[in-house]
């Protein structure tokens, strides 16, 4: 359906924007972003597992940039909290 309803969109010069969603009046204009993020989105959807994209192995930006899930693990130990241990010497502290 949401292919279809932007089949119905398209114009000469590209793909109209709505003005109103109620009774689809069009506008004159296409939005820079409509081809840049929107259309990658869709693409990257339905688009079939190949060497350069696998589904579940990525996330996207706001800006549809993919960005492979195992960097967020990787940099997610950056964030963890380091565990203490008894500091070494004599009368040496052991946290609890």
């Amino acid at each position: 359906d949401v292919l279809r309803s932007l089949q119905a969109l398209v114009v000469p010069c590209g793909v109209a924007a709505l003005s109103d969603v109620v009774n689809r009046t069009a506008e004159d204009t296409m939005e820079s972003f409509f081809l840049s993020e929107t259309l990658k989105y869709l693409y990257l959807l339905f688009d079939p597992d190949d060497a350069v994209y696998t589904h579940g192995k990525y996330v996207f930006t706001t800006e549809a940039h993919p960005l492979p899930l195992a960097l967020g693990l990787h940099n997610a130990s950056l964030f963890e909290r380091p565990s203490f241990g008894s500091y070494g010497g004599e009368g040496g502290v052991e946290a609890h």
